[in-house]
């Protein structure tokens, strides 16, 4: 079994610029953690597709969307909003 990855899309890249560094640390571990059992680990963001979830970090100050691609085991980030 591939282990499943991490890629970013330009807009979740882009919103990650700027994040203070405790921020950020905390978004990278929660998305390593995710990748051991991501559909576990993330919650539901759409009713009508399960593979779009959502995941806290940062003691709920940061929030990320992602879309869980189950046929490549690809974890993509879509939208990191943080709110300090």
């Amino acid at each position: 079994m591939t282990p499943w990855r991490i890629e970013f899309t330009s807009t979740g890249a882009a919103h990650t610029v700027g994040l203070p560094e405790t921020a950020y640390k905390s978004l990278a571990a929660v998305l390593a953690d995710s990748l051991t059992d991501p559909w576990t680990r993330t919650r539901p963001d759409d009713a009508d597709d399960p593979a779009w979830r959502w995941t806290p970090f940062d003691d709920g100050r940061g929030g990320a969307s992602l879309y869980l691609d189950a046929g490549r085991e690809i974890l993509r980030v879509y939208e990191v909003v943080w709110t300090g």
